[in-house]
């Protein structure tokens, strides 16, 4: 991916099992394991065990070149896939905590909106 460095980016992959190895082989017993990595820095462990469910990963990070790579490793007997790579530029004024020589990754997104018209304060 081409960008520009010293810019924050947000990269977030999406992952949703098609069968795409014809072995329609993914349930809890028999998950489908990949380490993603964000250039040469470990991201994540991805775990499918429902092919039903998308899954996402998000992360924040500071280019320090002009391109950036997502690698997908292989860990399992699974060959590694994505479904969609986004990768969205950040004003370099939020998210301090992110910078050169560290990321932020996405942990959990909670929704704590209600879930009716009342208003809560």
């Amino acid at each position: 991916m081409t960008v520009t460095p010293e810019q924050k980016y947000l990269v977030r992959a999406s992952f949703m099992y098609g069968s795409y190895d014809g072995l329609n082989g993914v349930n809890p017993s028999n998950p489908l394991l990949f380490d993603l990595h964000l250039g040469v820095n470990f991201w994540r462990t991805v775990n499918i065990t429902k092919a039903s469910d998308v899954h996402r990963a998000e992360a924040i990070f500071v280019a320090s070149a002009d391109s950036a790579s997502v690698c997908l490793a292989k860990t399992g007997s699974a060959t590694p896939f994505i479904s969609a790579l986004e990768l969205r530029p950040l004003k370099n004024t939020i998210y301090s905590y992110a910078n050169a020589t560290q990321n932020m990754v996405l942990f959990s997104r909670i929704n704590l909106a209600p879930t009716t018209n009342n208003l809560l304060r």
